[in-house]
């Protein structure tokens, strides 16, 4: 049965389980016309960082939630609530939410580039989707070595593409980072 979309109508997606209660909820394509939320042809807000960087990806829903999760590519994220950092289980763990829903990733790494988002979860078990946010990891930048003269040099990278200084012997690897162009 094809149901209109109006005005406070969410249309389901899939039935699933929600991993921190594990109730029964529907996963939802579509929520309030009136607020924008959830919907599939959402546009990403693109965020850069570093490699080792402490980062912040906000929990963007226009909603009072009690539950929220993150997922990463689709996959869901194990996070840890920030309030509880004081418990020994949580030291070198990477990824904490704050009583917000924001993550917090600590010593970002490359594997973190993807698509980031957040699902929160209101009381009465209406799960809405936030903003999706591409994440893009900056490779530190690349060194060689100077075989002669044992110093560390910097290779030059260019937007048009890769200047590099051959030597001899050739160098027994070669490494590449992103760079963010920039229009003048």
């Amino acid at each position: 049965m094809n149901t209109p979309y109006f005005r406070g109508y969410v249309h389901p997606k899939s039935h699933t389980r929600h991993p921190h209660t594990s109730s029964a909820h529907r996963r939802s394509i579509r929520a309030d016309i009136r607020t924008n939320l959830s919907h599939d042809d959402v546009e990403y807000s693109d965020v850069y960082s570093k490699q080792g960087d402490q980062l912040v990806l906000e929990c963007a829903v226009n909603i009072n939630f009690s539950t929220s999760i993150w997922l990463k590519d689709g996959q869901i994220v194990q996070t840890i609530l920030k309030d509880n950092t004081n418990n020994k289980r949580v030291i070198g763990h990477r990824f904490l939410v704050d009583v917000s829903g924001n993550l917090l990733i600590d010593n970002v790494r490359l594997e973190d580039d993807g698509k980031w988002q957040c699902e929160a979860e209101d009381a009465f078990g209406f799960v809405v989707q936030g903003k999706p946010i591409q994440l893009t990891i900056l490779a530190q930048p690349c060194k060689s070595v100077n075989f002669f003269s044992g110093t560390i040099i910097m290779q030059k990278i260019e937007c048009a593409g890769i200047d590099y200084k051959r030597s001899s012997p050739e160098p027994s690897s070669f490494c590449h980072t992103k760079c963010l162009f920039s229009s003048l």
